[in-house]
């Protein structure tokens, strides 16, 4: 799921569970905007952890696969966790993560879809490119389908 926190100006990616119980426990006050991707929650044959790194000072977060094992390193982010599984390659019916950042909002957004990610661009954004291949949110799939 992806989902908006106006308060932190910021998208952050997580199972939808994750979200209701910040926002429940911490008063978080998080917008669930869909499905985004299909990544798994425990490691896979030829997987490799996609990392939320985080910058508390310009309220941004990025997402990167680790590198041969390797934790990815963005001067000003730290690294706050694992957020799933996904590849560094594109194999089994995988498709690329494409991102995108809004420079004036100090956002990062990522999406399968390249239509909405060229629409992004044509508004604004910049490309910022991920390295890492995931499961598109089958065609049709409603959000009440993914839990």
């Amino acid at each position: 799921m992806v989902a908006y926190s106006p308060s932190d100006s910021w998208h952050d990616y997580h199972p939808r569970w994750n979200f209701i119980s910040d926002s429940t426990i911490n008063n978080a006050d998080w917008k669930i905007q869909g499905p985004a991707f299909l990544a798994w929650q425990t490691a896979r044959k030829f997987s490799v952890g996609l990392w939320e790194l985080a910058n508390f000072v310009t309220n941004d977060l990025i997402f990167l696969p680790e590198i041969n094992g390797t934790t990815p390193a963005v001067s000003g982010f730290s690294a706050e966790r694992i957020t799933g599984q996904v590849y560094d390659s594109q194999i089994c019916g995988s498709v690329p993560l494409l991102g995108v950042f809004n420079a004036a909002a100090g956002d990062h957004y990522y999406t399968t879809s390249a239509t909405e990610h060229s629409g992004l661009i044509s508004n604004g954004w910049i490309d910022a490119p991920t390295g890492a291949f995931v499961l598109p949110i089958p065609s049709g799939t409603s959000i009440q389908k993914l839990h």
